[in-house]
């Protein structure tokens, strides 16, 4: 868990909400309405929500003609209801906020990855249904995706729910290190991530021998991370440039820097150290 708070404090420290701009800060009215329909209307779909009617329509044009031929209170009522159906969808008896109807796109965006941050999931539900989009990454995408805030703070509850939603659990912040490499000191959650859609290679953006999750096993010294990582796909016989023996290889890494026991693990795996697999 101290890891994932490190990674907290670091996104939180360096990549202020505050500064996001995925979107127009000062948007039309209509149309920060019909992003924020769009939105809603993604959400549904990706909580497969029962919904019809109310205008559910990811047509951003569309919406936004629309907008234009109405007041704006009957086309807030429309935002209002979405909300008030995807509430009833998500569950948990959580009330709609009304105050985030008013708000733009982008405020919705970063008051969810704020939400995110502080362990909010009502409030993340509220944003969500407000309009708030799914895919929202402030920053122009150095804020991280949601799901991988998420990861940060190892909140089970709140990473269920994003996966529920079909996010997924490999993604980062541009340039990032992997999400599932920093989850590894957690085998709750590591076996959770890795059964729903994580990949035990995950290396994040960095594409890097010492950015593969399994790497951050060893240096724990963590045996069972290690073995959850190979039951789900781990490359065993890998070398430090990403191949497969054109260099020192994991098993070399591990007999420097890991256990008697993690060695056991990658030789009952088939790992070979370089002497063992180079061409003769």
């Amino acid at each position: 868990m101290l890891r994932g708070w490190i990674v907290i404090l670091w996104l939180s420290g360096w990549l202020s909400p505050a500064l996001a701009s995925i979107y127009d800060p000062e948007p039309s009215f209509c149309d920060a309405y019909a992003t924020k329909a769009v939105s809603q209307h993604n959400t549904a779909g990706a909580a497969h929500c029962d919904v019809s009617g109310l205008r559910w329509s990811s047509d951003l044009d569309g919406q936004k003609r629309w907008c234009e031929t109405v007041s704006e209170a009957v086309a807030q009522a429309e935002t209002q209801a979405r909300a008030q159906a995807l509430l009833a969808c998500f569950g948990g008896n959580v009330s709609l906020n009304d105050a985030d109807l008013a708000l733009t796109p982008n405020t919705l965006g970063e008051s969810m990855i704020g939400a995110v941050r502080e362990g909010g999931l009502k409030r993340v539900k509220q944003l969500l249904a407000a309009g708030a989009d799914l895919s929202f990454e402030g920053m122009q995408g150095n804020d991280g995706k949601i799901l991988f805030v998420a990861m940060g703070r190892e909140d089970m509850a709140m990473i269920k729910f994003f996966i529920g939603l079909g996010l997924d659990p490999n993604g980062t912040f541009n340039g990032g290190f992997s999400p599932i490499g920093m989850i590894t000191d957690n085998h709750e959650l590591l076996e959770y991530i890795l059964s729903n859609g994580g990949d035990a290679n995950n290396t994040g953006e960095l594409y890097d021998f010492l950015q593969l999750p399994i790497i951050s096993a060893i240096l724990s010294k963590d045996v069972k991370a290690v073995q959850i990582l190979i039951k789900h796909g781990a490359r065993v016989q890998v070398d430090e440039m990403m191949d497969e023996c054109q260099n020192n290889t994991l098993l070399d890494y591990a007999i420097k820097h890991g256990t008697p026991a993690i060695v056991a693990a990658l030789r009952k795996a088939g790992a070979q150290t370089y002497a063992e697999c180079q061409p003769r």
